[in-house]
């Protein structure tokens, strides 16, 4: 089992990164908000990872915390849920948020997830209700992000983004280049203004 990796970032998009450890590349696939912390491609990078197997090949998936780690494995879990689902469960809601979600029974906030339906919504609250909150990084983390909760422009831009249709990763990238342009203008946009300069990238 793999466990971490940490080497120099060589490689990064939205969704997937390469890194060099010891002269051999990962490609790693990580959540959204995993790669909005990555450091600058060149730079020294540690990842926490899942080694997943299916049939004809494996697949390391990386992540920033703990939490989110212990997320997705939870996820995966899930009856009809895999991999790409939990990646996009992990892009498109904290790990606060989503576990907020799954305690109070939010069928709608996790059904804004993309590619997630009613019916997975309801049977991720079923399975993961009375687990969700018991796992320690979880735990950690639910207690971070209550003392220093602050509004996440860019998740919150991007899910009104993925709400009006357009692809998840487009739309984080479309986010991305919209505020990354304002900083160098010296602008600084409330979430509303930060979704309509994107909807020209999308």
């Amino acid at each position: 089992m793999i466990a971490h990796l940490q080497g120099r970032l060589v490689e990064a998009t939205p969704g997937h990164v390469v890194l060099d450890v010891g002269g051999v590349g990962y490609g790693v696939a990580v959540p959204l908000s995993t790669y909005d912390r990555l450091p600058k491609v060149g730079e020294p990078c540690r990842l926490l990872t899942h080694l997943h197997h299916r049939d004809d090949q494996m697949v390391l998936y990386g992540f920033a915390t703990d939490a989110e780690r212990e997320l997705f494995r939870m996820l995966i879990g899930v009856s009809n849920v895999g991999p790409r689902l939990a990646l996009a469960a992990l892009s498109g809601l904290s790990v606060e948020d989503f576990k907020e979600a799954v305690a109070t029974g939010d069928v709608k906030l996790i059904k804004s997830v993309q590619g997630v339906g009613a019916r997975t919504a309801e049977r991720i609250i079923v399975e993961l209700k009375e687990r969700v909150g018991t796992l320690p990084a979880i735990q950690a983390y639910a207690r971070t992000a209550a003392s220093a909760k602050e509004p996440d422009v860019v998740r919150d831009a991007v899910s009104a983004l993925v709400t009006l249709g357009y692809g998840q990763v487009g739309a984080h990238t479309a986010v991305r280049r919209v505020l990354e342009e304002a900083g160098e203008a010296g602008e600084k946009l409330d979430t509303q203004d930060v979704i309509t300069r994107a909807l020209r990238h999308v």
